[in-house]
């Protein structure tokens, strides 16, 4: 059996489809997100990406220009 590694995804901006698909991705690979708005990647962290009836999935977020692959 071949094993794959995991991808990896990076999101650029911290807006509505950025979160949807931040927590779409979030739950089958690690995510990061990059952004210019302190609250909200600071949410994006901290409880997390959600779509309402579902647990937020915590992501990685800071700004674009030091952020790291997740």
């Amino acid at each position: 059996m071949v094993t794959r590694p995991r991808p990896r995804t990076a999101i650029v901006g911290t807006g509505a489809l950025a979160t949807f698909f931040g927590a779409r991705l979030g739950r089958a690979c690690p995510v990061a997100i990059g952004g210019a708005w302190p609250a909200a990647l600071a949410a994006l962290r901290d409880p997390g990406a959600w779509i309402e009836g579902e647990d937020p999935v915590p992501l990685r977020a800071g700004p674009i220009d030091s952020l790291e692959p997740a």
